[in-house]
């Protein structure tokens, strides 16, 4: 599945567990592992944070697992994140 088509059933399908809101803001961050990625400064990690834009509760998302999600479609893909 594709970057855009994950982060497009993610905003469609939002609603925040803390306060219900559904605006979700949506940010990819990339950080260094353990060992030589640490040493090196190899940011190879990427994470999508999910943030409510009303009360700012946020989660991180491993983008290499939603990625390999192969056979669901975005409806589903949503449904596995956010029940």
């Amino acid at each position: 599945m594709e970057d855009r088509q994950i982060k497009n059933a993610i905003e469609e399908r939002f609603v925040c567990s803390k306060c219900e809101g559904t605006n979700p803001v949506l940010k990819e961050i990339a950080v260094t592992g353990t060992g030589l990625s640490k040493l090196f400064d190899i940011q190879h990690n990427k994470f999508l944070t999910v943030s409510c834009d009303y009360c700012g509760y946020s989660e991180m998302y491993d983008m290499n697992i939603l990625r390999n999600k192969t056979g669901l479609d975005g409806n589903d893909l949503a449904d596995v994140l956010f029940g």
